[in-house]
């Protein structure tokens, strides 16, 4: 189904477990969104996750931790080749990621989808139609997967040929 027909059936208010097509099995965006481009299956610091992603910009603001009266955290903002990510860093221990945005760059993603080649047909066949018409930067036509809690979500994003953009992960805090 095109982007032109989800977006359509969207807007009559057809739900998409109605939509023609395989909806894939749960548990495919569940792993899509768990296994992301591999920042969240181990704890990191925020010294190795600023090694995995080859980050060359970083921006961080001061957040005061709610479990530990007077401790100040740091939330950052780390950026490298198409792929930016932003983490709650504790005063020490490792990083609780938040979000993780991918728009190019060769960072592997998960079910063999690939930035501007993966067709929107490929993401349904890899993990089904089971999600949430939406839009993405730029008003740009996206689906939303959650994971079955949906405490974490996936939004992949295509262009104007169906193809994938981006995709971001976000994942809730404690």
């Amino acid at each position: 189904m095109t982007a032109r027909a989800l977006a359509l059936a969207a807007a009559l208010g057809v739900p998409s477990a109605a939509l023609a097509g395989a909806q894939g099995n749960p548990a495919d965006a569940q792993t899509l969104i768990e296994r992301n481009i591999g920042l969240t299956s181990a704890p990191l610091t925020l010294a190795q996750l600023r090694s995995r992603i080859g980050a060359t910009s970083e921006k961080a603001r001061e957040v005061k931790n709610v479990q530990v009266p007077g401790q100040v955290d740091r939330v950052v903002v780390l950026a490298g080749a198409g792929v930016e990510v932003e983490a709650y860093a504790p005063a020490s221990g490792p990083v609780l990621v938040q979000r993780i945005t991918v728009t190019g760059g060769k960072k592997k993603l998960p079910a063999g989808l690939v930035i501007g080649k993966s067709r929107l047909d490929d993401v349904y066949a890899a993990i089904g139609e089971d999600a949430e018409t939406t839009t993405g930067p730029g008003g740009a036509f996206a689906r939303k997967f959650y994971t079955l809690e949906r405490n974490a979500s996936a939004l992949l994003w295509f262009d104007a040929k169906e193809r994938l953009a981006g995709v971001e992960w976000r994942f809730e805090g404690d």
